[in-house]
């Protein structure tokens, strides 16, 4: 479990690291590629997390809890309208996003092609 406390707050300094990398690219798209590279590395990141995260705590969890638990465990995500940026960032995430799905050029985004 500490290993996913740690990636937990390691995920925040790399979303901020896209954040910082986008605002950079809007004032000087020569930095596109730093752009691109904290974008890798944020998906990278995740898919790593996420995995563990799958294919050991959730296989842990289905063995270990008993229904009762699940009961609870399911009324706490209900609480929560995106278990893992929870209600206060959401609208920073979707508002990231939408940004990122601008800028981005054709064809994985939005944004203008580049030469």
């Amino acid at each position: 479990m500490d290993i996913l406390e740690d990636e937990h707050e390691r995920g925040t300094a790399v979303t901020a690291r896209v954040a910082d990398s986008l605002r950079d690219y809007q004032a000087n798209p020569s930095r596109f590629e730093a752009f691109a590279q904290a974008v890798d590395d944020y998906a990278n990141f995740h898919w790593v997390h996420m995995s563990r995260e799958e294919d050991v705590i959730l296989p842990l969890a289905e063995k270990h809890l008993t229904p009762e638990d699940w009961v609870g465990i399911n009324a706490a995500f209900k609480s929560n309208s995106d278990p893992l940026v929870g209600i206060n960032t959401q609208h920073e995430f979707r508002e990231l996003f939408r940004r990122l799905g601008n800028l981005i050029p054709a064809p994985y985004g939005l944004g203008a092609e580049r030469l």
